[in-house]
């Protein structure tokens, strides 16, 4: 989706301009995320023939030093402030992220397949009320960052939050990826945590109290 050319004009000029772009909205450590899948699917085009073996973009997908933020907790009362504002489609997933310290992408995710259509994976309500794990939520392995599935513990807070949701089915979140990060990011406006430092303040939070 980010380079609507054939994989022989993959320049120099072109790859540069891309991570300068990214500059504006990313930090570092997602850059090197980036770059490394770049790298991969250069080195498979290479394998293809497509591009030349001494294309000259190593340099540029070289990992770059990314100076890590400091967790950032949330204090009780915030994450409370959080809950009550928020919508009853949204809910849940707050609710799911904050005691499970969840990804914002393990309740709804946005992929393509061979062809380059656009797919959404959605945490469903069958994997959150699990009849064989009563006790934990499941993350299929489409949704995990690691491509595997996992079980978080399934907190009494937690099956408080969500005790009117019981009984329903279907995806958590019904809408698509874009939707689901506009609402969450205007609650978080609603009590001013809306700042990049606070960026994965949930799952930061979760971890925090946990240790």
């Amino acid at each position: 989706a980010s380079f609507q050319i054939d994989a022989c004009d993959l320049t120099y000029e072109v790859v540069s301009e891309f991570f300068k772009d990214l500059e504006k909205t990313t930090v570092q450590k997602t850059r090197n995320h980036y770059r490394e899948s770049l790298k991969a699917i250069i080195e498979h085009c290479v394998d293809q023939k497509w591009i030349k073996p001494d294309h000259g973009l190593a340099c540029l997908l070289k990992p770059r030093k990314a100076n890590s933020r400091p967790p950032k907790a949330l204090p009780p009362r915030i994450l409370r402030e959080l809950l009550k504002k928020a919508s009853p489609d949204v809910l849940p997933c707050v609710a799911i992220m904050a005691f499970t310290g969840c990804r914002t992408s393990e309740i709804v995710k946005k992929e393509y397949d061979e062809k380059g259509k656009e797919i959404l994976i959605h945490l469903n309500w069958g994997n959150v009320f699990n009849v064989a794990h009563k006790s934990d939520i499941e993350f299929s392995a489409h949704l995990t960052k690691t491509s595997r599935r996992r079980l978080a513990p399934f907190p009494p807070a937690l099956n408080a939050w969500l005790a009117p949701y019981r009984g329903m089915t279907g995806p958590v979140w019904k809408g698509t990826q874009s939707a689901f990060e506009k609402e969450y990011s205007r609650l978080r406006k609603k009590i001013g945590i809306a700042t990049r430092e606070f960026e994965n303040c949930m799952r930061d939070s979760y971890i925090s109290y946990q240790m």
